[in-house]
């Protein structure tokens, strides 16, 4: 996940929590690498993951964040904080979302890997406040296929979705 996308939103003095897969019982290097890769280009820009969550997640199943522990974090996080969530993003039920302030005081950034064009279910969830952007796979019929892949650049594999009206108030890109 482009690191880019939760700096910018990040307030002054305020957490970056990533939220990604536990790879101890059931070892994922390519998760492991993606946040290795995370921790140290917000590192290179001059912030600090404050915290990194790890949740079991069945292997067979596709990865989220449990919905509860989402729910938890969101209302524990104060103005400025940044989720970072490598496990895609928060999918609460209609009373899960009942239990939230009118606006989250958190932003959140989700890494969408795999197949998820689901442009309209992530502009609902940025209509209601749970998503500011979001990271997916391109799809491969975007990308030029006579392009060796060690030549594609982050753009050429994927897409950034901005929410609407979503400005971070740390630095931009």
């Amino acid at each position: 996940i482009r690191h880019h996308e939760a700096v910018r939103h990040l307030g002054s003095g305020r957490r970056l929590t990533v939220l990604t897969r536990d790879t101890s019982a059931f070892p994922q290097p390519a998760a492991d690498q993606v946040l290795a890769a995370f921790t140290r280009e917000v590192a290179r820009a001059g912030m600090t993951v404050s915290a990194v969550q790890r949740f079991e997640v069945d292997p067979l199943r596709p990865a989220q964040v449990p919905p509860g522990d989402f729910l938890e974090l969101i209302r524990r996080s104060a103005a400025g904080d940044v989720l970072v969530s490598l496990l895609g993003p928060p999918l609460l039920g209609d009373d899960q979302r009942a239990q939230l302030p009118a606006t989250p005081p958190c932003r959140i950034v989700a890494l969408c890997a795999g197949p998820f064009p689901d442009a309209a279910g992530l502009r609902q969830l940025a209509a209601q406040g749970l998503l500011h952007s979001a990271v997916m796979d391109r799809p491969s019929t975007k990308t030029d296929p006579s392009r060796p892949r060690s030549e594609r650049t982050f753009e050429d594999l994927y897409a950034v979705f901005e929410a609407p009206g979503s400005q971070g108030s740390g630095p931009s890109r």
